[in-house]
């Protein structure tokens, strides 16, 4: 078994993963060369004793290792192994696992940043992080900075950056690009809908693989005009200096880093598939959402050649893969079937209906043999059909439990799930592209459990309604008719409703202080007296007199702080009496929570209007208009009949009352005859 690892510190620098370009002949590159060297002999040394051969000749180094032995020349650092198939272990390149070191292509081109038309630098002040985290964070920095990933910069730029712990305890770097990404022009983006894609494989696909890319951002390179749209500021927790770094690599929280790394490895798997496989395209799907590949084949050999063939492409290539997250070559169950088994203990069919009626949605479900009903039950209300027809096959598969069956049912959506989708999602987190969680998650989750409970199985899919004769067809219709009968069985769900208390009830030992007011509301809604002279109506209402329902309303009002409409209609079911709106509102405005709460609303003020006179000169607007100063006047005077929009105009020396009444009193009353109104 060949395995890659790499060792802690520093050792990324003495044994570099590409061309470090050491020049011999400078005294930095001949000692990073002589390091190297004694690297290099040391390991071979330790780690192969006497089974070697180093021979120095023409300035190169050769080194003869006798093949079996040559996996142990890459085994620097012992890890614990993730329980991945030994064929498929020994057949690709150990590099392609990632060992905390990105990985970069060898096929992209660095990527050039484009700004918006117009846009200026941006530059945010750096949050404040806690000397704590900051110390966390230092070790993430140093390695980056150590691999070349973050470069030390004097840029423009700034955006800050926040750390985010994870669920184990170490924390995350991440960068606040968002100022960055609106000045910055957009990629159209072609990332799919990964439930989209995963809708769209057959159910003929049986096996699948799912890789996961490690850092796939940091596999692209960024140009280097580009960068410094990237820095931020990093205070050493040792030293205190401050500086800004930028990345060397396409950074996590650029919005058009999904698409150009889409974009990337979608060309690179699709020279792979041109260029290196030959298996015939009808017999396999390859789907790629971002930095996630999912391989589908119909037979487990195909799936595990194409699997290596993948891996390798991909080491090859620069690129890393997680071994935690990698699922390869898998069923949901190896030996679920598509075809009727042979030699069943028993052959079910199953149906779920929901149908809608007079309003209601009802639904329930069925499990049943060609003669009799297995199992039937109505499901809440409202349950959707799909929902009903996973809980059918579930039901199904797990009163199979140890048995030998075959199963039946006539939606795509239960068998697909069993078959196909119901492992994807559950490999995907059982999430949508938008971070949601998808449709039935409990459900499917119930599901591909249940689909292991039988000793063999075998689901298959039926089409529905059809009126052809044979046992298929016989048990799928007694299914369909007995889940909509047991649909209409709406399940009876028990419920605490707490006892409606008469609030009158605490009051009714005495007897009641009427006043003649009362009596006359009582006879007016036909109210009888009681025993103890309380009036009732035939509604049950107790009629109340205005000083205990002054009372009543003020307990019940201070329990919840009803409005005066809202709780005088929640009493009236019980009691009633003269005046009760206006108490209420009297309640209302001497509570002091309400007081303090509740938006003060007033009367608002009608918007005023110019009265129009009935005949010329009967009424009139004035004002006063200030005008460059000549012979001594600076003011104009203005009259305009509100009837015919006469105007009239004085110059006046001063803008006061007394201007206004010499004019009326010498030019406008006598004028027009005025008759003065109070």
């Amino acid at each position: 078994m060949i395995r890659l690892r790499v060792a802690d510190g520093t050792l990324n620098e003495l044994v570099p993963r590409e061309d470090p370009e050491w020049d011999p002949n400078t005294s930095r590159g001949h000692q990073a060369l002589k390091g190297y060297q004694e690297l290099l002999i040391e390991g071979v040394r330790t780690g192969i004793p006497k089974m070697a051969r180093i021979i120095f000749e023409g300035g190169r180094v050769k080194l003869e290792i006798p093949e079996e032995n040559i996996a142990k020349m890459f085994i620097i650092k012992e890890v614990e192994p993730q329980p991945i198939r030994e064929e498929i272990e020994q057949a690709v390149v150990p590099w392609v696992w990632e060992t905390g070191t990105p990985g970069k292509s060898k096929a992209a081109q660095p990527v050039v940043v484009e700004l918006k038309e117009g846009k200026e630098p941006v530059r945010l002040k750096q949050y404040a992080i806690k000397p704590e985290v900051r110390r966390e964070v230092a070790p993430i920095i140093d390695q980056y900075l150590s691999l070349g990933i973050l470069q030390e910069c004097e840029s423009e730029y700034n955006t800050p950056i926040f750390p985010v712990k994870k669920p184990n305890g170490k924390y995350r770097l991440v960068q606040d690009l968002r100022a960055i990404n609106e000045i910055t022009k957009d990629i159209y983006p072609v990332v799919a809908n990964p439930y989209t894609l995963l809708t769209s494989v057959s159910e003929k696909f049986e096996w699948f693989t799912v890789i996961d890319l490690k850092d796939a951002f940091f596999c692209i390179p960024l140009a280097l005009e580009s960068r410094k749209y990237f820095a931020f500021e990093w205070e050493n927790p040792d030293t205190g200096r401050r500086r800004q770094l930028t990345w060397s690599r396409l950074p996590q929280g650029f919005k058009n880093s999904p698409t150009i790394f889409g974009n990337q490895l979608a060309r690179e798997l699709e020279e792979w598939k041109t260029t290196q496989v030959t298996v015939p395209s009808m017999l396999y799907v390859i789907l790629q959402y971002v930095d996630d590949i999912f391989l589908a084949t119909k037979e487990r050999d195909i799936c595990s050649q194409l699997t290596i063939s993948l891996l390798n492409m991909l080491g090859q290539g620069g690129y890393r893969v997680s071994r935690d997250k990698a699922q390869l070559v898998y069923a949901s169950r190896e030996d679920l079937k598509d075809a009727p088994i042979d030699g069943p203990d028993w052959e079910l069919f199953t149906d779920g209906s929901s149908f809608v009626e007079n309003g209601t949605r009802y639904a329930g479900y069925v499990v049943v043999t060609t003669l009799q009903v297995i199992e039937a039950k109505a499901l809440p209300p409202g349950t959707s059909a799909q929902k009903a027809e996973i809980r059918a096959l579930t039901r199904a598969l797990e009163l199979s439990k140890g048995k030998r069956v075959n199963v039946w049912t006539d939606s795509k959506y239960a068998f697909g799930v069993a078959h196909v989708h119901g492992a994807l999602w559950k490999e995907q987190g059982l999430l949508t592209s938008q971070g949601s969680t998808i449709k039935h998650r409990d459900e499917i989750l119930l599901l591909l459990e249940a689909v292991r409970e039988p000793a063999a199985v075998a689901v298959m899919h039926v089409p529905g309604h059809r009126r052809e004769d044979g046992k298929i067809y016989q048990g799928n219709r007694l299914a369909d008719k007995m889940a909509k009968r047991v649909a209409k069985e709406i399940r009876i769900q028990s419920a605490l409703i707490p006892a409606r208390r008469n609030p009158v009830n605490s009051y009714m030992k005495d007897e009641p202080p009427y006043l003649p007011d009362d009596v006359k509301l009582a006879h007016l809604v036909k109210a009888q007296k009681n025993d103890k002279g309380w009036y009732v109506t035939a509604a049950g209402q107790v009629v109340v007199p205005v000083k205990i329902m002054r009372a009543i309303l003020e307990t019940e009002h201070y329990k919840c702080h009803w409005g005066a409409e809202a709780l005088v209609k929640f009493l009236k079911n019980e009691v009633i009496s003269n005046q009760m709106l206006t108490m209420a509102k009297r309640v209302n405005a001497t509570c002091p929570i309400c007081v303090k709460n509740n938006p003060l609303v007033r009367k608002q003020v009608q918007m005023g209007g110019l009265k129009i006179g009935p005949q010329p000169g009967d009424y009139w607007q004035i004002d006063f208009s200030e005008l460059p100063k000549a012979q001594g006047n600076k003011y104009l005077l203005v009259y305009v009949c509100t009837f015919s929009g006469w105007p009239e105009a004085f110059p006046c020396r001063m803008n006061q009352a007394k201007e206004v009444v010499k004019t009326l009193l010498k030019e406008i009353i006598p004028r027009e005859t005025l008759i003065l109104r109070n």
